[in-house]
């Protein structure tokens, strides 16, 4: 029994527990007698499953979704869900909610007599930078852009919660770059809006094969092209395309030219919108900004203080956590304070860093930080000094130590350890890593003995980083938001990848493994393991141009485990 193993401390205990039971059976509440906790664990394991089948039934599937079809709409959703979770309503973001809603219930005809009459409550919004384009042509794509961090994602997700409880028969196709590996992709775009757009119209179930392991064998480039020209004429809808600077190239284009739009007919069908947000100083604003159909409206960075104090005490959020009224007004008094990714940065930050040193030194380092980039570099320090260590093996082989407060932004580049192998990891890496992976890449690279990252090193960091690094519906860690995913880039991949890697799989070789001679042994789970590993270290590489050093570890892994050949024909391009 449960209650002669785990007995009460003393009377006391013994006293609020019985009044706990009382409580829970004088409320009617179900009551469940379970002997050993894994009949508790397996009692609340049922009772999680219930809920979640209540709010997401799988009657509301597709019966022809396959997985990965399903796992994709799950990333999008997963994606604006998250945005959804704390937003502060401010002036600009209602007046861009108004604009927003505007354009995608207008018909065609009332664009045009907007466009001879004048827009004037875009005109005269004084607070947002609109920049009114030139409408001869008609107004079917509307571009929100501004500065990185301003806010587009998270304004863009909650006027889609708002306007689709509104207009539930309005068909809205939503795509959110960086909410999943593909997402990068316009044909997953493409693609999507098809199949959604097809099965409104006609019908019609999923295509068997529209997200198949490896599309852009079956649907090539410019078919998916023509078939998207042609889905978007069927029926009135309204496209969204959030993140377009964060588009890659894909199968017969390059980034630069997908960034141009020129796979978009121009101009659109009349009955179809186009919303895309874009940062300002890319490409794509640039391409699309230069066309008479689009809308240009810019995201300001001009909120009053009141609102970006309410924006960082929402994600402070923590009741025994209080910050007195001088450095809330120190923070606010900085330039960097009008982005509220940079409010974000510092409220998650002063909910952990105290453990450690103390808050208002730490806050007064991030403080003097002019941008982004360099708040994430002081970030990334506390992270390493507070959090990682070195292995003796490995000191020579990835630069200086770890250095202490006093250095530069600059010299970020030089530190090392475990948390900055596995920022580097999780920003080359095309999807992300489970936690398995990672503790087992640890391993290999000498965090091990008494080196070893335990339980509990794990948790602090995962505690300190959790708005930065997130799980995925398939249960893989990846960054939240492109900012720091190019921080990592920037500030800590300064070592050669290609030689700390190598060097990485070559101690992995000379462990213990099975016999070559044996091949039943050679297909244990231990070896597939290794030659999976060393297989996802040769993309990683092939990502950042290391073609020679990727092509010699792909040798390696396809001699331990030669299905691995097959799976490399079919991995991500």
């Amino acid at each position: 029994m449960v209650a002669s193993k785990y007995k009460s401390m003393d009377h006391y205990e013994e006293q609020r527990v019985g009044e706990l039971k009382e409580k829970i059976v004088d409320k009617g509440l179900p009551v469940e007698i379970f002997r050993t906790i894994e009949e508790l664990g397996e009692a609340v394991l049922i009772n999680c499953r219930g809920v979640i089948d209540q709010l997401y039934p799988m009657d509301l599937v597709p019966l022809q979704t396959d997985h990965e079809s399903y796992l994709e709409l799950c990333y999008h959703e997963a994606f604006s869900q998250r945005y959804c979770q704390v937003f502060v309503q401010t002036p600009e973001t209602r007046k861009v909610f108004e604009i927003l809603h505007t354009f995608a219930v207008a018909s065609h005809r009332d664009i045009q007599i907007e466009a001879n009459n004048g827009l004037p409550d875009l005109k005269r919004t004084s607070v947002l930078y609109t920049m009114m384009p030139r409408l001869k042509g008609g107004t079917s794509v509307l571009l929100l852009c501004g500065e990185k961090g301003c806010g587009k994602s998270a304004v863009i997700c909650n006027w889609l919660k708002h306007f689709t409880q509104k207009n539930p028969n309005t068909l809205m196709i939503t795509h959110f770059v960086g909410s999943s590996c593909a997402s990068h992709d316009i044909m997953s775009f493409m693609r999507h809006c098809i199949l959604k757009l097809r099965h409104e119209y006609f019908g019609a179930q999923h295509h068997p094969y529209a997200f198949s392991a490896n599309p852009t064998d079956i649907w090539m480039f410019q078919m998916i092209r023509e078939a998207f020209i042609a889905a978007i004429g069927l029926k009135p809808c309204v496209l969204v395309l959030d993140g377009a600077d964060q588009l890659t190239g894909t199968h017969g284009m390059s980034a630069s030219q997908v960034k141009e739009f020129s796979w978009l007919p121009w101009p659109l069908p009349a009955h179809c919108k186009l919303i895309v947000t874009s940062a300002s100083s890319n490409l794509a604003y640039k391409s699309l900004s230069q066309h008479e159909e689009v809308n240009v409206v810019q995201l300001s960075n001009r909120t009053e203080d009141k609102f970006r104090i309410h924006i960082f005490k929402k994600h402070l959020a923590m009741p025994y956590k209080e910050i007195n009224e001088h450095q809330i007004q120190n923070i606010i008094n900085r330039k960097l304070s009008t982005l509220p990714l940079a409010l974000v940065i510092l409220a998650n930050e002063l909910r952990v860093c105290g453990a450690f040193r103390n808050e208002t030194d730490c806050l007064e380092e991030y403080l003097h930080c002019q941008s982004v980039q360099e708040l994430w570099a002081a970030v990334f320090r506390r992270w390493i000094e507070d959090y990682s260590w070195v292995t003796e093996e490995r000191s020579d082989s990835r630069g200086k130590d770890i250095p202490h407060s006093s250095c530069s932004h600059s010299s970020i580049s030089g530190m090392k350890g475990w948390i900055v192998d596995i920022l580097c990891l999780l920003s080359i890496s095309r999807c992300g890593l489970n936690e398995k992976d990672i503790h087992q890449l640890l391993k290999y690279l000498g965090y091990e003995g008494t080196n070893e990252v335990s339980s509990f090193d794990w948790a602090v960091f995962r505690t300190a980083s959790m708005e930065w690094i997130q799980e995925r519906p398939d249960g893989l860690l990846n960054f939240t938001h492109q900012t720091i995913r190019d921080a990592v880039g920037i500030l800590l991949l300064g070592f050669d990848p290609a030689v700390a890697y190598h060097e990485m799989v070559n101690e992995l070789l000379v462990t213990p493994k099975v016999s070559e001679n044996d091949d039943s042994e050679l297909l244990r789970s231990d070896s597939y393991s290794q030659a999976t590993l060393i297989w996802f270290t040769a993309e990683f590489l092939k990502e950042l141009d290391k073609t020679t050093a990727a092509g010699e570890l792909l040798l390696i892994a396809q001699a331990l485990l030669p299905e691995l050949h097959e799976k490399n024909k079919y991995s991500h391009r």
